[in-house]
């Protein structure tokens, strides 16, 4: 099950794609279209992809967890745009691991295309388990 999680940088302003002017969103709308817009999209994505993204086929949309975090202003060394994922099932060989990092960073990239911006400063960092946890979903208990 993933867990992924955006981080955002509060200065960053979202440049148009193809814009001879450089124009960029404001910080808000920036912040707006990267929380609601990017990240919830992300979820579907992973669902869509799953076996592809090494996760059991039989996995529920609702594993799929996504939290959305703004940078500390005092935070340092940052991208503009953070994807965090954790997986948390064991870890893949070397080419399996590559392959699912080419497949989400296209996933992000392919966003950004599609909605006419362009993806500077984005970041993707990928972690493996095997993790342990238990929680009840829809009444269910469930554990891993």
């Amino acid at each position: 099950m993933p867990l992924i999680d955006v981080y955002l940088r509060l200065s960053y302003r979202i440049r148009i794609a193809d814009d001879k002017d450089q124009s960029t969103l404001g910080p808000d709308k920036t912040r707006f279209v990267i929380m609601s817009d990017f990240a919830r999209s992300l979820t579907y994505s992973f669902y869509k992809n799953r076996e592809a993204l090494g996760l059991d086929k039989d996995t529920p949309f609702e594993a799929i967890q996504l939290m959305c975090h703004d940078f500390d202003k005092f935070d340092l060394n940052i991208p503009s745009v953070w994807v965090k994922v954790q997986f948390t099932e064991p870890l893949p060989d070397k080419q399996k691991r590559d392959t699912i990092r080419d497949i989400i960073f296209d996933i992000l990239v392919d966003w950004f295309t599609k909605a006419g911006y362009a993806a500077d400063g984005l970041v993707l960092d990928l972690l493996w388990g095997p993790t342990s946890g238990k929680g009840v979903v829809n009444g269910v208990i469930i554990e891993w």
